[in-house]
């Protein structure tokens, strides 16, 4: 049986099982969905039909709210909400904590530029956009693999 009694006592919680298995899972499914992504399997033949479904199912008013979310959510747009609450962290006197919110927003979009770079997959048509098309790939996405990164380096900040 495998003993985790030389692991500090903060790794034996549930909560650390719990991020580790979440991790695992996360993990393998990203694993899964790159290698069926390259090779043209898994999902990867239904983007066309989940596409033509998004666009035609568009609504004025939630085209308006997603396009807000849009713009936090872009470079810039995170960019200064990083720097923002990274500021307010540091002024709390959570400077440690400001320190790993920036490095962690750096390193996850570095790591988003690597594995695009790594899988070059084209990005789908620009007919269905809505606005300015993005000049690199589009696997893997940068949203979901940079946004989460913020909040669960920051929150404990806040509290």
């Amino acid at each position: 049986m495998l003993s985790l009694d030389h692991l500090p006592h903060t790794w034996r919680t549930r909560q650390a099982g719990a991020l580790a298995a979440t991790a695992v899972i996360t993990l393998s499914l990203f694993s899964w969905l790159a290698l069926t992504t390259s090779s043209g399997t898994g999902l990867a033949p239904h983007d066309q039909s989940i596409t033509t479904w998004a666009v035609d199912e568009r609504h004025p008013a939630l085209t308006v709210i997603m396009q807000v979310f849009t713009a936090l959510g872009s470079t810039v747009g995170l960019t200064i909400l990083t720097a923002i609450c990274a500021a307010l962290l540091f002024m709390r006197g959570h400077r440690m904590r400001a320190l790993v919110l920036t490095l962690t927003m750096v390193g996850s979009s570095l790591l988003t530029v690597a594995l695009k770079e790594i899988f070059r997959r084209a990005r789908p048509s620009t007919d269905t956009l809505l606005g300015n098309p993005a000049s690199t790939t589009s696997f893997p996405r940068g949203t979901p693999s940079t946004r989460p990164s913020s909040p669960g380096s920051a929150g404990r900040g806040w509290f």
